[in-house]
């Protein structure tokens, strides 16, 4: 699987335009993080659709805008949708990372 063209097809679906060296960084980005937290060299198969969640999440975060739910000018008051991907990126993908995590000695 090519995780750069995963990527870049869910962003392209939802409408997020982002450059093709952006949409690397984050993936690098997040290719480094599961490496980290998981205490490995590579990322095996297995977690390549969970580092495409990741990376989709953190582009979607970054640059899919938040969108307002309500707004009140009288005494100002704006509330925004807080997307999906925050839980997505963060706790969902966590749960599956903790099933390849190594022991460091």
């Amino acid at each position: 699987m090519n995780i750069f063209d995963e990527v870049k097809l869910r962003a392209e679906a939802k409408g997020i335009d982002i450059s093709d060296a952006l949409l690397q960084s984050y993936i690098g980005q997040m290719t480094r993080k599961v490496k980290n937290y998981c205490n490995i060299k590579e990322v095996p198969e297995a977690l390549e659709y969970v580092l495409v969640d990741m990376s989709f999440g953190a582009i979607e975060l970054n640059h899919g805008g938040d969108k307002v739910s309500s707004l009140k000018e009288g005494d100002t008051q704006i509330n925004f949708v807080v997307t999906a991907a925050v839980n997505r990126t963060f706790n969902d993908n966590i749960l599956e990372l903790n099933g390849f995590r190594q022991m460091r000695w």
